[in-house]
C-alpha cells in the first residue's frame, strides 16, 4: 500500500503548484499580441561631436569620425554650393552640384571647401535648381561660363 500512497503524494505535490498558478490573476490576464515578430530590432547610433562624447570602439585613437561629419543645421555655409551643370537623358533631368549628380528628390552629402553639406534636390528648372541644404531652401542658378 505504500507505493500507492507515495504515488498519490508525489502527484499532489506536482499538481498543487499548477492549481495555484492557474487560479492567480496573472493567469487570467490576456496574452500580449505582437504585430510582427519577424521584424529586425532597431538600433540607433549617434556619432559624437568630439572625443569627450565618445569614440569608435574598434579604432579608439581614430579621429576620422569627427572630421567627416556634415555641418550641423543652421551653421552651414551654403555659399560654396555651385550648380555646375544640367543634363537631360530621355525624360530624366539631372543636375551636378559640386561634383555630385542629383535628380529631383535625391539626397546626398556634398563636399565643399568648408566641409560637407547634406543636400536634397527639390526641383529642377530650365536654368536653376531648388535645393534644401543646412535647413535652408536655396535656388542655385546655372551660369554657362563656369
Amino acid at each position: 500500500m505504500k507505493p500507492i500512497a507515495n504515488t498519490l503524494r508525489n502527484l499532489a505535490t506536482m499538481l498543487l503548484p499548477m492549481a495555484v498558478v492557474s487560479l492567480s490573476p496573472l493567469a487570467a490576464a490576456p496574452v500580449a499580441q505582437f504585430a510582427d515578430t519577424n521584424a529586425p530590432p532597431m538600433s540607433a547610433f549617434i556619432i559624437p561631436d568630439n572625443p569627450k562624447e565618445g569614440r569608435d570602439p574598434f579604432f579608439p585613437n581614430s579621429i576620422r569620425v569627427y572630421k567627416d561629419r556634415p555641418a550641423a543645421p543652421g551653421t552651414t555655409d551654403v555659399s560654396s554650393l555651385h550648380l555646375q551643370g544640367i543634363s537631360k537623358s530621355g525624360n530624366h533631368v539631372f543636375v551636378v552640384i559640386n561634383g555630385e549628380t542629383f535628380a529631383e528628390g535625391d539626397e546626398s552629402t556634398v563636399k565643399t571647401d568648408t566641409g560637407k553639406i547634406d543636400v536634397i534636390c527639390k526641383k529642377i528648372n530650365a536654368n536653376s535648381v531648388v535645393i534644401e541644404a543646412g535647413g535652408q531652401i536655396l535656388t542655385l542658378h546655372y551660369l554657362s561660363n563656369q
